[in-house]
């Protein structure tokens, strides 16, 4: 696991030498493969969507908001305030795949709700409680940040929801997941 560790922040570090990101990188190439998804001739554009848990849930409304080829996304265990997944001993100042999280010049202009707000597509969000990395508060407080963003941009609230199995994905919220993305992708 170590040198799985080392070589992200190997990478991380060779990116930003050359004026990239590793956060840029990952967001790029995810919403260009959503894009050739929804383009591709064998694939039905409407029902292209997105799932994941933890980096896999970042992953997945990140990229619904910057490409509006996703029709519904689900994310599982990752949301939450910035400054709240900063404090000592939070993920953000961990290194290793915190790299994957933060957007060179784009951190003190929007948080991660303010990110995830920007997607148009219907959004199921779950998290853990008690979930080692995301707090329940900073969680709760993003959600109803991403609620007054699509409030105010005439879409529908997300449909949030915590569960008591702290960072995991139990089969509930997988069913309940499969369930929101077959409902709103036909």
């Amino acid at each position: 696991m170590a040198w799985r560790l080392q070589g992200q922040q190997r990478l991380a570090a060779a990116l930003s030498g050359l004026g990239w990101s590793l956060a840029g990188v990952t967001a790029a190439e995810d919403a260009q493969a959503a894009r050739w998804l929804a383009e591709h001739p064998a694939v039905d554009a409407a029902r292209v969507g997105a799932f994941g848990f933890s980096f896999g849930g970042f992953r997945a409304w990140q990229a619904a908001a910057l490409c509006p080829a996703l029709g519904a996304v689900a994310s599982a265990g990752w949301m939450a305030c910035r400054a709240d997944l900063m404090r000592p001993g939070a993920p953000l100042l961990a290194g290793h795949s915190a790299f994957h999280f933060l957007h060179p010049g784009l951190s003190h202009r929007a948080d991660f709700p303010d990110l995830a707000g920007l997607s148009r597509a219907p959004l199921f969000l779950r998290s853990g409680r008690g979930d080692r990395h995301m707090p329940e508060d900073s969680v709760a407080a993003a959600w109803a940040q991403i609620a007054a963003l699509r409030a105010a941009a005439g879409d529908t609230a997300p449909d949030n929801a915590f569960h008591p199995h702290g960072h995991t994905c139990p089969p509930d919220v997988l069913h309940d997941a499969a369930a929101f993305l077959r409902a709103h992708l036909g």
